[in-house]
């Protein structure tokens, strides 16, 4: 049974994924952790200093699962962008503002 049975997506599979969109797909997900190893390595390091904290090691196995559980579900959803971009764009550039240092203000 799915959860979504929208029409639209219901025979949208197109099969296997191609090595180009896979090698997208896994250059995004490992980015973040490339492009701010110094924060990942820090929240390793509480994650074995913290009894507190050290559940965080079973979070990515378990939405590693939680995602293939549901693998049939995701190879359904055509792989095109779709919303709407301009509804983010008023919050997006104020937070980008207010990020930024004071000496790259103007």
């Amino acid at each position: 049974m799915l959860m979504n049975d929208n029409p639209a997506i219901a025979g949208a599979g197109a099969g296997r994924l191609s090595v180009p969109n896979a090698a997208i797909i896994i250059a995004a997900l490992l980015a973040p952790f490339l492009l701010y190893w110094s924060t990942a390595a820090s929240i390793v390091s509480v994650w074995n200093s913290s009894e507190t904290f050290a559940h965080g090691y079973a979070i990515l196995p378990i939405s590693l699962w939680l995602v293939w559980r549901r693998r049939e579900v995701f190879a359904r959803i055509p792989a095109a962008p779709g919303g709407r971009p301009w509804v983010c764009s008023p919050c997006a550039a104020p937070a980008g503002w207010w990020r930024a240092p004071a000496k790259c203000r103007w």
